[in-house]
């Protein structure tokens, strides 16, 4: 006679077992609570476009993979003409993580070319580019304190040395093959657009030296 009750007693849990399974079931996947353990997945951020692109070992068809993403001018492009495709005529100089100094080549000339220069910021997606503009000083060749006629360009035209330590451009600009006159400026980076911070100039073409544009006088024109 004691039987039924416990029988009875075991359907009765076993009705509340399965209709809270029931329940739990029905409901949608967020409304479950997470273990201690688990972390919600976060959406991954987009890389930069820039990512896949090359830097070292150049060829034309880098070039023309960089600039689809950083558009320099045009007619800088067209005059950069040349049959030899391994020659990209780009160069990346770091100045900080994520931030480069980009060389692009106009033209190369007889013994020194015209190039442009691009800041490059990695660090922001998309990718942000900027083309910089420079002092630049031009020999007008009447004696007197306004020999030097200051201008600026986007478009330099010389030598360009990058100084890895100091993170400087040195641009030298040889008036003639021989080198024995000319300028040498120095830019740094620190702010948004180039400071220069170094003028050097040899502007008597006399065939003497110093031929070292390193040695040539230190000035600051107006």
């Amino acid at each position: 006679m004691g039987e039924r009750p416990i029988l009875d007693e075991c359907r009765t849990r076993w009705t509340l077992c399965l209709g809270l399974i029931l329940t739990l079931l029905s409901l949608p996947a967020c409304a479950l609570p997470q273990s201690r353990g688990s972390v919600a997945a976060k959406p991954s951020s987009p890389a930069p476009a820039s990512t896949s692109l090359k830097k070292t070992d150049l060829a034309y068809a880098d070039r023309a993979a960089w600039r689809a993403q950083l558009k320099w001018p045009q007619d800088c492009e067209q005059s950069f003409d040349y049959p030899d495709k391994s020659f990209a005529g780009l160069a990346f100089f770091e100045l900080s993580p994520d931030r480069y100094l980009v060389q692009v080549t106009c033209t190369l000339g007889s013994y020194q070319g015209t190039s442009i220069f691009l800041l490059l910021d990695e660090s922001r997606s998309p990718l942000e580019s900027k083309l910089l503009r420079f002092v630049d000083y031009e020999d007008s060749g009447e004696p007197g304190p306004n020999r030097l006629q200051k201008h600026t360009v986007t478009e330099l035209t010389g030598t360009p040395e990058f100084d890895v330590e100091k993170k400087q451009l040195r641009l030298i600009n040889k008036f003639r093959g021989l080198g024995d006159c000319g300028f040498m400026s120095t830019y740094s980076f620190t702010k948004e657009q180039p400071e220069l911070v170094l003028f050097q100039a040899k502007l008597e073409c006399d065939g003497k030296g110093p031929f070292n544009p390193r040695e040539w006088k230190k000035t600051n024109p107006r």
